[in-house]
């Protein structure tokens, strides 16, 4: 949506395969192209926080839970 309004477009998909009901807790990175969310399942072993960018094309789990966890962002002046 632009600034000066418009229809709101979802940034992510539920999976079906992984039976997720929702996303949630997301965080988008500071490269401003990628986003971290929570996708969680019906069944809880196949929620988990994944990574997509922000055209949606490029997802995949980096952390399968179904407990919380946190971005924390590197330290200023450090490499990622």
């Amino acid at each position: 949506m632009s600034q000066s309004g418009g229809v709101a477009t979802p940034l992510t998909t539920l999976n079906a395969t992984r039976h997720e009901i929702r996303h949630t807790r997301p965080w988008f990175l500071p490269d401003g192209k990628r986003l971290l969310f929570l996708a969680v399942s019906s069944d809880a072993d196949l929620s988990g926080y994944d990574l997509t960018s922000l055209d949606g094309k490029d997802r995949k789990r980096l952390l399968a839970t179904s407990n919380g966890a946190a971005y924390v962002p590197p330290a200023p002046g450090t490499k990622n």
